[in-house]
Formats: structure tokens, C-alpha cells, sequence
């Protein structure tokens, strides 16, 4: 399905991929508003040799525009990196900060509005702190305690500076995945890359590739298409790739169907380098993985049955990584796992305190 939010691209854009990621000497005939964002990169791969000036003009001026922003972003990413150091607190590069350094490799071509690091989950609150003496706002202008309760049911929050400047700090990779072993690999498996002059390190390509496919296969409210050619440039720059990593991460974390079903578009469409076996020992996906996977495809906002089926299957990832939901009543865990989503501060005991009100047994 293709349209406006939706993480498959049209026609178009397919043929704009295959432009860069080809030896397809194909000239884009229209660019169409969600065309213009790859630009800079069909410019950086094939924009420079084009007949069509009109065009190569427009992706050199979109490759001067997406250059300009990222120098700005990567001195925002190399000064908080440093305020976290300064605190004692490690740092890993995620998302568009890292494919820019380590898969493109060309400070023009992706464009980022944000940068995302990540902590370990320990160093979370500390490294709040950090950021609030170096001058951000947390979204929502929560106290520490609050995002301490946040951290129980998301896997980032963001912070805010000034005008324009935007942090996503995270303590888990993967938004919807709370396996500690999909952090664990993530740190593991880590590369060193240089960030204007000092030491960064990023993901794998191995977890750079699932992190971009977990992420990218749902809907969003801005086109998420860029999951393409982002996949694509990390296959093409990591020859060595770990497809038992890749499939790891994707049982760990219960993403079997999004990887299946992104591997094997990128297989089929643009003739990827990806194993037959890879794709092959990705299928058969729970069915309930299945189910919300398809929910996840849906435009928002969702109505409220779909609503409640995506709390519900939510809270199915994260209660057997928390030691007091898994062990106690589903339903009251539901609705206490509702008012800290939901940040209800003050209803935080009601579902205990109304069960024991009505005599209600709390088992299993």
C-alpha cells in the first residue's frame, strides 16, 4: 500500500532508488513532493553526469542544503557527545547520524532532523541530568522521576533546545522491542567512527540494517520510505554483513514479519545481495506478530478499537522484560501499564487500590 504515510514507496521513487542503487542509467522523469527528499542522493549517485540540468540543478542545490544542515547536526551530536563523556557516560550514535558516517559516507546526501544517541538504560537518568545542565528541555517538560517512569514503557524521549535543535536520547535501540539482548548485541557489536575529529562509535551494519527496517516498516506521519535506500546503502557498503546477527536480532526482538517482508522487498525490487536462506528462516512469524504488523500499517490516528489493540499488543512486548507485570494480574497490569504510558502521575495506584477496595484476589 502506498500513499501519504505509508513505508512502501510508489512508483516513482522505486525508479529514483533504482537510479542510485543500480547500474540502471535511468533519468527521473517528475519529482513529485516525497521525491524531492532523495534528491541530494540520486544527485551525489548519478545528478552530476544527468542531460536534464533542470533537474541536476535541483539535486545539487538539495545536496548543498542537506550539507549545510548536516554540518550544524554533526557539531550538535560531537558537543552533546562530549557533555555525556564529561559525565562519565557512554554514547552510541543511532539512526540518521550513524548512516550518514559510516554507510554514505557523504556529508550532503542523508538529511536529518534530529540526532539520536543512546545510553545505557543504567546511565539513563544521569545522562537527563547531563543534558539539562547543557541546556535541554525534555519534551513534555518532565521531571526526572517522570521520564524514570517513562523508561518502563518507551524506549527513548526527546529533548529540546532553542529553536530548532532537537535530541532524541535513547536506552533502548528499537521503538516496540524491550529484549535486553537486542540492546546487549547493539553495544556489543559496535563500530568506531570519527565525528568531527573525535572517537564515535555506531551500530553494527548488521544492527544498523534491522534497526532501519524494524523502524521503517510501519506507518508515520512523515513518509518513512527513506528505510530504502538507507537498507540499501548499508547492504552496499558491508559486503561482510552478519545475516545471522540480522536474524537474531529479529527473533529477539519479535520482528520476524517486518524483516521478512522487508528483505525480501528489497531482494525482489532492487536485486539486494540477500541470502535466499536469510529470508527462508525468517518466515513463519507468530500470528499475532502478524496481526500487529498489519495494525502498525494502518493510518493514524487510529480509532479506538485499533487504539486499544495497539496498547494491547504493546504491553505484550515489554511485560515479560518487567519483573512486576509479568508476575502479577494481566488486567491490572494493563491499566497500571496505561496510566505511566499515558504519564497519569496521580492514578498510578488506583488499579491496585480499587482492586483491594472490591476484595478482588490479585492471581495470575
Amino acid at each position: 500500500m502506498t500513499g501519504v504515510g505509508s513505508c512502501w514507496p510508489g512508483s516513482m521513487q522505486e525508479q529514483l532508488f533504482r537510479a542510485c542503487f543500480s547500474q540502471e542509467a535511468v533519468e527521473p522523469a517528475n519529482i513529485d513532493e516525497t521525491s524531492r527528499a532523495f534528491l541530494a542522493l540520486w544527485y551525489q549517485r548519478r545528478g552530476r553526469n544527468s542531460a536534464n540540468a533542470e533537474i541536476a540543478d535541483s539535486g545539487h542545490r538539495a545536496w548543498l542544503s542537506v550539507w549545510r544542515q548536516n554540518l550544524q547536526r554533526y557539531a550538535l551530536a560531537a558537543a552533546t557527545a562530549h557533555d555525556l563523556e564529561q559525565a562519565g557516560i557512554a554514547c552510541l550514535l543511532l539512526k540518521g547520524l550513524a548512516l550518514s558516517l559510516r554507510h554514505y559516507r557523504d556529508t550532503g546526501v542523508r538529511g536529518m532532523g534530529d540526532i539520536d544517541l543512546m545510553v545505557h538504560e543504567r546511565e539513563a537518568v544521569a545522562a537527563v541530568d547531563a543534558l539539562r545542565r547543557a541546556g535541554w528541555r525534555p519534551e513534555g517538560r518532565l521531571f526526572n522521576d517522570e521520564i524514570a517512569r517513562q523508561m518502563r514503557v518507551r524506549h527513548a524521549w526527546q529533548f529540546v533546545r532553542g529553536p530548532s535543535e532537537d535530541c532524541d536520547l535513547h536506552w533502548r535501540p528499537v521503538v516496540r522491542c524491550y529484549s535486553p539482548r537486542v540492546t546487549e548485541l547493539f553495544w556489543q557489536d559496535a563500530e568506531a567512527v570519527e565525528l568531527q575529529g573525535m572517537r564515535a562509535m555506531v551500530p553494527s551494519p548488521a544492527c544498523q540494517l534491522f534497526h532501519v527496517c524494524a523502524h521503517g516498516l510501519q506507518w508515520s506521519w512523515s513518509s518513512p520510505i527513506r528505510w530504502v535506500p538507507d537498507a540499501l546503502a548499508v547492504i552496499e557498503s558491508s559486503p561482510e554483513m552478519n545475516w545471522d546477527c540480522v536474524v537474531e536480532l529479529a527473533r529477539e526482538a519479535n520482528m520476524t514479519v517486518r524483516m521478512e517482508s522487508a528483505l525480501q522487498y528489497l531482494k525482489t525490487r532492487f536485486d539486494a545481495p540477500i541470502p535466499d536462506e536469510t529470508v527462508r528462516t525468517l518466515a513463519g512469524a507468530p500470528r499475532w506478530e502478524r496481526r500487529e504488523y498489519v495494525l502498525l500499517q494502518k493510518p493514524c490516528p487510529l480509532g479506538a478499537l485499533d487504539s486499544i489493540r495497539w496498547h494491547r499488543a504493546h504491553f505484550r512486548r515489554l511485560r515479560p522484560f518487567d519483573a512486576e507485570w509479568a508476575a502479577g494480574n494481566w488486567c491490572v497490569a494493563f491499566v497500571e501499564y496505561l496510566v505511566v504510558f499515558l504519564n497519569l502521575g496521580r492514578l498510578q495506584d488506583l488499579p491496585k487500590a480499587l482492586c483491594r477496595q472490591l476484595g478482588v484476589r490479585l492471581g495470575r
